[in-house]
């Protein structure tokens, strides 16, 4: 049942994307979306270790598509927020309109993510090295036919061939600072102080060693004359 219901929901709202906009009947739709289990989709986002799933709502995702894969632009609105590794805040549309590829078409795709931590773009966060990721690029079938007009748009095409990925880049709450020179300076001439006072030990140490083991020799030979 809540499958049947998360797919009317996904056809409605490509209706009310389409309502108003007639030429955007000539283009095929996409519901952007990593968890749709009704069509098999389930490709979580992960954080730079690799393990933990990506959560808050400091990060951006964005679809790119086009009719090639040297043809990507932007299929706007850009998205925010992730729970778990998926992206989508509650009420958010994510069904989008690809550009230049028709309904019922092959669609080349790819996806950006970044925190914003560095910057509001993904070319300003990558730039500063900040946490982002892309996927490879994969293909998508488009959604939205009307048959010529005849039919309300069908539902729009499923991100099927998304695999999920991980973040790279670090954001400045994780970097470490490098140490200044007086400090490493200070460091240096701490460490060959205490060389020194440990050497300098050991060796009246084993002076004194040898002044108790002379001692003894001599009232040994005392005692033996």
């Amino acid at each position: 049942m809540k499958s049947l219901l998360k797919a009317v929901t996904r056809a409605f709202l490509a209706l009310l994307l389409l309502v108003g906009r007639p030429h955007a009947f000539a283009q095929g739709t996409v519901f952007f979306s990593n968890l749709d289990t009704s069509a098999g989709v389930n490709a979580p986002v992960f954080d730079i270790d690799g393990l933990t799933r990506l959560t808050g709502a400091s990060f951006f995702v964005q679809l790119l598509a086009g009719p090639s894969p040297t043809s990507l632009a932007p299929a706007p609105p850009v998205a925010s927020g992730f729970n778990t590794g998926y992206w989508g805040s509650a009420g958010d549309s994510l069904n989008r309109i690809i550009p230049n590829v028709g309904p019922n078409s092959v669609a080349y795709v790819q996806i950006q993510v970044w925190s914003t931590a560095l910057g509001s773009t993904y070319d300003q966060v990558v730039a500063a090295n900040g946490r982002h990721g892309v996927s490879a690029v994969f293909t998508v079938v488009t959604g939205g036919d009307t048959q010529g007009g005849t039919l309300p748009p069908s539902f729009p095409g499923v991100l099927t061939g998304f695999r999920g990925f991980e973040l790279t880049g670090k954001d400045p709450a994780s970097t470490v600072p490098e140490p200044s020179a007086p400090l490493l300076l200070g460091m240096a001439a701490g460490a060959a102080a205490l060389f020194r006072r440990r050497g300098f030990g050991g060796q009246t140490r084993a002076a004194g060693e040898n002044e108790t083991l002379t001692h003894r020799h001599y009232l040994f030979s005392d005692n033996l004359g």
